[in-house]
Parts: C-alpha cells; sequence; structure tokens
C-alpha cells in the first residue's frame, strides 16, 4: 500500500503510518487543546475500506488543508471518501483496521491537480478535505499567510531563530506505545533551509532532531513522523494560528530534517483560492 518514490532515501510520511501503526509526533508534547482545528483525517476507497490517514487542518467549517499525496490516487487505489476527526485522542482498532471515535465528519478528497508524484523540488504537495456539512463546536481555524512570508524570515542570518511548530497524529519516536490511540502532540524546530536544491523556494527543511535549543530557552526542537504527513506547519511557537508549510516528506529514521510543502508560494494559495479567500 506504500506508495513508490523518486528515491529510497525520501519517504513520505503518512503512508509509512499504515506499516507503523504507532503515536505522535517526535519529541514533542500533547497539543492540550491548542489547535482543535487539527484533526486526524482517515481515508477510503471506493468500497469504503480503510487505506491511509493522514493529518490535516480546518480552514474554515467545511475546509481542511492537508497534503496532495494524501489526497491523490496511489495506483489503482484511490481516496474517495475522507473521515476528519478532531478528537485529541483517536482510537484504532486493528481488528477491524479503522477508527472508532462517533464525532467525525465525511468529505470530498480533492488533490492539487499538478500533484503528480514525489518530485523534488516541485512536488505541488497540498489537497484539501471538501466537507458534507460544517464543522460543529470549533470556532477557530488555521489562517493562510501572505505571498512569501517565508521568503521574508528566511531572510535572517540565524536561521535558529526562526522557530516552526508542527501538529499531527503521526508517531512519537521515544514513545512508539500507544498502538490502540493516536494522539493530536506538537513540536518546535527551526528553519534550516528554504533555497537548497531540496527546497529551492518550493519546500521548507526545517530541523527534525530532539532537544536542540531553538529560538529561545523555551523550546527544545521535535519534529514529525509517519503520520504527521498533511498536517500544518505553523509560523512560530505553539500559540500560532499561521500555516506556512504542509508536512510532506522527510528521512526514513525520521530524524535530521524534514520537509514541508509551503503555502505562502503563489501555487498553494492559486489552489485554494478555488475554495476560500486567500491573502
Amino acid at each position: 500500500m506504500n506508495k513508490k518514490w523518486v528515491t529510497s532515501l525520501i519517504i513520505i510520511a503518512a503512508l509509512l503510518a499504515i506499516a507503523v501503526p504507532v503515536a505522535a509526533i517526535t519529541y514533542g508534547e500533547p497539543d492540550d487543546g491548542e489547535h482543535p482545528y487539527v484533526g486526524l483525517i482517515a481515508f477510503y476507497d471506493a468500497q469504503e475500506e480503510f487505506i491511509w490517514r493522514c493529518s490535516g487542518s480546518l480552514l474554515s467549517p467545511q475546509l481542511v488543508l492537508t497534503a496532495g499525496h494524501c489526497t491523490a490516487p496511489d495506483g489503482d487505489t484511490v481516496p474517495v471518501l475522507a473521515r476528519v476527526y478532531f478528537d485529541e485522542e483517536i482510537i484504532y482498532d486493528p481488528d477491524i483496521d479503522d477508527y472508532t471515535n462517533t464525532w467525525f465528519y465525511d468529505g470530498t478528497p480533492v488533490p492539487n491537480p499538478l500533484w503528480s508524484g514525489l518530485s523534488i523540488p516541485e512536488t505541488h504537495d497540498i489537497g484539501v478535505v471538501v466537507l458534507n456539512q460544517p464543522v460543529e463546536g470549533i470556532d477557530e481555524f488555521g489562517q493562510l499567510p501572505t505571498l512569501g512570508v517565508m521568503d521574508e524570515v528566511g531572510s535572517k542570518s540565524d536561521k535558529r531563530q526562526v522557530i516552526l511548530t508542527s501538529v499531527g497524529y503521526g508517531q512519537n519516536l521515544p514513545h512508539p506505545d500507544a498502538i490502540s490511540f493516536r494522539t493530536r502532540y506538537q513540536a518546535q524546530s527551526f528553519l534550516i533551509n528554504l533555497n537548497n536544491p531540496t527546497t529551492a523556494g518550493w519546500n521548507i527543511m526545517a530541523s527534525n532532531n530532539p532537544g536542540q535549543w531553538v529560538g529561545s530557552e523555551d523550546y527544545t526542537t521535535g519534529g514529525t513522523c509517519f503520520g504527521d504527513s498533511g498536517g500544518p506547519v505553523f509560523l512560530g511557537g505553539p500559540d500560532s494560528d499561521l500555516i506556512v508549510g504542509i508536512t510532506s516528506f522527510g528521512n526514513s529514521g525520521c530524524a535530521g530534517a524534514d520537509y514541508s510543502y509551503r503555502v505562502d508560494i503563489q501555487d498553494s494559495l492559486d489552489f485554494l483560492s478555488a475554495f476560500i479567500d486567500t491573502p
């Protein structure tokens, strides 16, 4: 069920969650209600069989932002239904290979039409889930950035001062022991590069090593892992709601660096403009 990528060294985070069913962001902390609009997305095929999962964030009551590779077909496997859960802990039943929380919203997955696989750096790795009905009980949403905001902050000579916060329901490397739960976690990291051959203005390269000092003594670094794909990357600390990236890919050890697809570029804002007002 895993997708075939251009290189074995770069692995899309969401799909390995199927083979490694464990919980939460690496070396992070429970989100503790900071981002109630970040949810777990379970995807299903035309036979309503569960196929894979990702993370995502509400931009409006009926629109969830996620990754293109989460919403796009993988060969003959086509996601036609998405089910989004917003509980802090999502209960997974391995006997039925599915989730059992009763509070969820169904919707239609829509990938960026330019997504055609992992062709670095221009992955066009952005997608949405259009929900069938508005989400109730959540009155705050992720905010879209203005065009090029990361270029502005990325010009700082000390990029460790550029704090990023990732949120998702992926694997927690230090404690991969909660097979029956998917818990919303967050972790802080810092910017490494926007303009090397892998990023080239399309992706954000951020630290994915634990325990490093970042920005101030208030934060130590964590990162993303399998299952966090599609989750938001916020500019700033844990109280930020400004989404500048979408968790996209990293290496097989979930360490060193991770990469998110930029939301503050024309490609992303043009795609989203069909669904929501963009800055």
